[in-house]
């Protein structure tokens, strides 16, 4: 077994120099000019920005619609099983009392006394 490890780097590199930055932090003529080329409008840089956010952002809206989705569902599951229940009342007690479904709530009234159930 070969435990070697071999570095070539750049040609004409210094250990620990930077090329494009000063050690506080600005920027040296070269790494200007690196910078102002990437921010250019360059197509090939705009097609590679717009690829990676595109993929992110359908995946996140992917996600959103999906968990909508999933709510929406479960929505629908309570608005039924409350309609069912509120249909039984009514059948049971509809000559007596007013049976309303209102929210996530069944209202039974008389006239007088009001009754919610969940």
């Amino acid at each position: 077994m070969n435990n070697e490890l071999r570095h070539y780097g750049i040609l004409g590199m210094k250990w620990g120099v930077r090329r494009f930055q000063n050690k506080d932090g600005s920027l040296t003529p070269e790494g200007k000019r690196r910078y102002r080329r990437a921010t250019s409008s360059d197509s090939a840089t705009k097609k590679v920005k717009k690829r990676s956010g595109s993929k992110m952002r359908k995946f996140l809206e992917k996600q959103a619609q999906n968990n909508i989705n999933r709510y929406m569902k479960k929505e629908d599951i309570r608005n039924q099983r409350l309609q069912k229940r509120a249909a039984e009342l009514v059948a049971k007690y509809g000559d007596k009392y007013k049976v309303e479904v209102k929210g996530n709530k069944i209202v039974l009234t008389d006239g007088k006394d009001v009754w919610v159930m969940n």
